[in-house]
């Protein structure tokens, strides 16, 4: 037999094999690296004081895509988004620490705040992180002084010196005739925040003291800085043709509703009777010329129990209305009592109203009901009738004037007008209650409403009307002069 014949290779041929396998990869295979991610982390929120947080975040791997826009993103909501609060810091090509400072921040809110990168793949977020705001501080504010004073209008300068950490702190200026305004008296605000402000105060009214002060208000509370006291010019009139009355004084106004002080002295009721002027407070009349001078001082007799409201009559005779008991009262120029009438009867009895009545030929013609009756009585017989029945009008009647054959009459926010014939014809409908007194010139009514602290001129062809002054106190009575 032929022995079989085996074959051995040397050791080194599997290793000269693989050398050789390890070479044409190396020259020959496309080498593949795993893809690289964008790695983001929201590092810290730090309080700086002053209302200012500083926020900081760190891009530890910048990832395959370029970067196109980073920095950080808050709300008050659990996970802000770029569509909230953001700042934005821009391109970035390397890792590294990025921050920001923000502030202006309300005050005692939870807020929430993470780091974002936005690229080519969309935007990534790092991990959310939260803080509280402090709860605001009471701002300060400084009234700095007032300027350009005019007979109706000022200029008032204020500075907010800290907003007490509230961006939404209100700010502004109050003004009153009493020192320390507030902002139940009148006030005007403008913008948010610390910094200079100037308020142009209007609606002011001649030969008038002011007092001025700014105001700051947040969630805190609200402060007020010092007084700044400033006088109106003198009032300067083109025609004194109307005297009315409010609490702080009597005025007299031109046809412009430009006024002047003219007299101190509070009275509810006044009357014009052959160019004197009769200023009445319960037992007491004083009579001026148009000067401002007195004239004489009249003492009603005690035995007029409560002479709410005065008429003069012819002779400076005076009839006063005591609408607690239905009594109309008469008396001579010196105030002695010549006739008491009871008016105890007449419909709707016990309404007599507190408002002044006027005298026609030899009837005075007063507003007996607040149902609506005027009641006429007789100066010569000193008997009284029904003069107008208005009850089908809803609400009380205010004073009458009467004027070139006509009668006009003031409701709560009405004006009519009537004549000796049954009827009346509304001429104007006005927009605030309490229209208490009117005197007629031409074809305007001026007319008082105590409740809106103005006068209006009223066209009574046409029922238009605007307000000719305001701002006053609590006007009644007013009469023409002239």
């Amino acid at each position: 037999m032929t022995p079989k014949r085996t074959h051995s290779f040397p050791r080194t041929v599997p290793v000269v094999i693989g050398t050789i396998f390890t070479l044409l990869c190396t020259l020959t295979c496309e080498r593949i690296e795993p893809a690289s991610e964008l790695v983001l982390k929201t590092e810290s929120v730090t309080e700086r004081g002053a209302g200012e947080y500083l926020l900081t975040g760190r891009i530890i791997n910048v990832g395959d895509d370029p970067i196109e826009q980073h920095g950080f993103c808050w709300a008050p909501s659990a996970n802000p988004t770029i569509n909230d609060e953001v700042t934005n810091l821009g391109r970035r090509e390397e890792a590294g620490t990025f921050t920001s400072t923000i502030a202006g921040l309300p005050g005692a809110i939870n807020f929430s705040v993470r780091a974002y990168v936005t690229n080519s793949q969309g935007t990534t977020y790092g991990k959310v992180l939260t803080f509280t705001t402090p709860r605001p501080d009471l701002p300060e504010v400084v009234t700095l002084g007032v300027e350009d004073i005019t007979e109706t209008e000022a200029i008032c300068h204020g500075v907010v010196i800290s907003d007490g950490r509230d961006p939404g702190t209100e700010r502004g200026i109050c003004w009153s005739t009493s020192p320390d305004p507030t902002l139940e008296d009148a006030h005007l605000g403008t913008g948010t925040g610390p910094g200079d402000f100037v308020i142009q105060l209007s609606g002011l009214n001649c030969s008038k003291i002011y007092y001025a002060r700014a105001y700051a208000s947040n969630s805190a509370g609200v402060v007020y800085g010092e007084n700044v006291l400033f006088s109106t010019p003198e009032c300067k009139l083109t025609k004194g043709v109307f005297i009315f009355s409010d609490r702080d004084g009597v005025w007299m106004m031109n046809e412009l509703g430009e006024r002047a002080p003219f007299l101190s002295l509070a009275s509810r009721d006044l009357e014009v009777y052959e160019g004197k002027i009769y200023v009445h407070n319960g037992h007491d009349v004083s009579v001026y010329d148009q000067l401002g001078n007195l004239v004489r001082s009249v003492t009603i007799d005690s035995q007029v129990d409560y002479p709410y409201k005065m008429v003069v009559l012819p002779g400076e005779q005076m009839a006063f209305l005591d609408n607690t008991a239905d009594l109309v009262s008469i008396t001579n120029s010196a105030g002695a009592l010549i006739k008491v009438i009871s008016l105890t009867g007449a419909p709707a009895d016990a309404s007599a109203q507190s408002v002044n009545g006027i005298v026609v030929g030899n009837t005075l013609v007063i507003s007996e009901t607040g149902n609506g009756i005027l009641v006429g009585i007789d100066l010569g017989t000193y008997k009284w009738s029904v003069f107008r029945d208005f009850q089908h009008l809803s609400g009380w009647l205010g004073d009458i004037d009467f004027s070139e054959g006509s009668y006009f009459m003031v409701q709560a926010r009405n004006i009519y007008a009537f004549g000796d014939q049954e009827g009346e014809t509304l001429l104007a409908e006005m927009p605030e209650g309490n229209n208490i007194d009117i005197a007629v010139l031409g074809n305007f009514a001026y007319v008082t409403s105590n409740f809106g602290n103005k006068v209006f001129r009223v066209n009574i062809q046409n029922g238009s009307y605007e307000v000719i002054s305001a701002g006053l106190n609590y006007p009644q009575s007013i009469e023409l002069v002239r």
